[in-house]
């Protein structure tokens, strides 16, 4: 059986798109291994995670020691294509070239457009730095046998025959199988959001608009903080005192939190990268049938408008305005909610995405 390796020096195993629909797809006609962080050498749904120890969490040493790592171990798997999910590991794909490793770029987001929006870059910096990503992602594009952008947006880079669109459209599958959380008794109204919680996808204004939310709901709280003072800042909100903190979240147990909420959040800051995204966390929710509120951006406003509501990102009143008018109406919002689930089931599930993935390999295996 033919051998399919994946990498990644960001993305923690279980990754959404990596782990749950690339990896546990391409399972069902090839041999699959995973190799990432904390990997332990056992199957996990039909994936191996090969044996890869933890990183340091400083980004700078973990291009320094976890990228060679990675690449170290791929070599030792001996696959016959390699499929890469970070940009820092383009250089490493090169080696695999240069070897005679077919290899595939998986392009999760508008990388140049995202590093000019990094806080923590000096900003001299990010238009060098998103420069020689652009640069290196060309070269890439031109070296590599295939390139994977998530949206159409991102593909406008990567113009040929070796450029295929993957979707991150949701597991209905996987989801449908979930069971709802089973609801405490005098159980709030649950405001929900899993994801990163850092500030450009607007934890800090969200927390701050519970405190004006007239609705005894509560926000649940999901995912990793980006760092200790984002994490401060909002515990000493006043929005807090109706805010729960979930922690980290298996899938499953992210899809069962969700199926028992009231309203999903979608809070981006406007940034370059953001405007034309199409999140995940949008169709999960709508996979869950679940009202939604996202931030207003004119392309999510013309592609969710539908089965969405919308507010102004940059301001925590109009956002607690729009919770509280989604909660007071929940009724029409759930309809529109059942409507955006057929929706995904017709328009948009990975099932169909699938396909795609499956034609670009058949067609690098010759």
């Amino acid at each position: 059986m033919r051998k399919v390796c994946h990498l990644t020096s960001v993305h923690h195993l279980y990754d959404t798109r990596i782990f749950y629909k690339q990896c546990i797809s391409l399972a069902k006609r090839y041999e699959v291994v995973l190799v990432g962080q904390n990997g332990d050498g056992l199957l996990h749904e039909g994936v191996m995670f090969a044996p890869l120890a933890a990183f340091p969490t400083n980004r700078i040493a973990r291009m320094l020691w976890g990228v060679p790592a990675v690449i170290r171990q791929a070599f030792r798997e001996k696959a016959d294509v390699y499929h890469i999910h970070d940009p820092e590991l383009m250089p490493g794909g090169w080696i695999l070239k240069l070897f005679g490793k077919r290899v595939i770029y998986d392009v999760h987001e508008d990388y140049p457009r995202d590093i000019l929006g990094k806080e923590w870059i000096w900003p001299p910096l990010r238009n060098l730095i998103a420069a020689v990503v652009k640069l290196t992602e060309a070269i890439s594009f031109r070296l590599f046998d295939a390139v994977v952008p998530v949206t159409e947006d991102i593909s406008r880079y990567f113009k040929g025959d070796k450029c295929y669109i993957v979707h991150n459209y949701p597991r209905l599958d996987l989801i449908d199988v979930v069971a709802s959380r089973i609801k405490e008794d005098g159980e709030k109204p649950i405001i929900y959001y899993a994801g990163d919680l850092s500030v450009i996808r607007g934890v800090v204004t969200l927390v701050e608009a519970m405190a004006m939310v007239s609705s005894e709901a509560e926000l649940w709280l999901a995912g990793p903080w980006e760092n200790d003072s984002v994490r401060s800042q909002c515990e000493n909100s006043a929005g807090w005192a109706k805010c729960r903190y979930l922690g980290k979240l298996s899938f499953r147990d992210a899809i069962a939190t969700m199926k028992s909420a009231s309203i999903g959040v979608v809070h981006f800051k406007p940034h370059g990268n953001h405007f034309n995204a199409l999140p995940n966390k949008a169709f999960e929710y709508m996979s869950c049938s679940l009202p939604m509120v996202l931030s207003d951006f004119p392309f999510w406003r013309q592609y969710f408008g539908a089965f969405g509501s919308f507010y102004d990102p940059m301001s925590s009143k109009a956002l607690a305005e729009q919770l509280d008018f989604v909660l007071s109406n929940w009724s029409a919002e759930k309809e529109r909610a059942v409507k955006a689930r057929q929706f995904v089931e017709d328009n948009r599930s990975w099932e169909a995405e699938e396909k795609v993935l499956f034609k670009m390999y058949e067609k690098i295996f010759g």
